[in-house]
């Protein structure tokens, strides 16, 4: 697995934003050729130091955009080579609109996150 460092704080994207903009640069660089199974959320998760459910957002953005797909109990997969990776966070060309809702969308999950946890350590 290649050495990525944990998410900048200070960068004001959601996480979500922020794992799947990585993982895109990973791909341009052909860390990850076609074909070539992608780390476990698990893993990744680590490696990122962001929730489980963050990486599977981020990853579902990235098979949305046709760079990854994913196959159930089997894991994620390149879908394109380095150079078909478009440049920047597809997001970003529509506006603030999108990365609004991202953000949203990610700070809403978050909190469900918690609330399980919570749950979960009660029960």
């Amino acid at each position: 697995m290649v050495s990525v460092d944990k998410l900048n704080p200070a960068d004001t994207r959601p996480p979500v934003a922020q794992v799947a903009q990585r993982v895109r640069e990973q791909l341009r660089a052909e860390t990850y050729g076609v074909g070539d199974k992608l780390p476990t959320h698990e893993a990744m998760s680590d490696e990122f130091g962001v929730s489980v459910n963050t990486i599977k957002r981020a990853l579902g953005f990235l098979q949305e955009e046709g760079l990854i797909v994913s196959r159930r109990g089997q894991g994620a997969f390149v879908r394109v080579s380095g150079n078909d990776v478009p440049e920047d966070d597809p997001s970003e060309s529509n506006g603030r609109t999108i990365d609004d809702l991202y953000g949203q969308l990610a700070a809403i999950l978050e909190r469900l996150d918690v609330i399980e946890r919570e749950l979960k350590r009660r029960h």
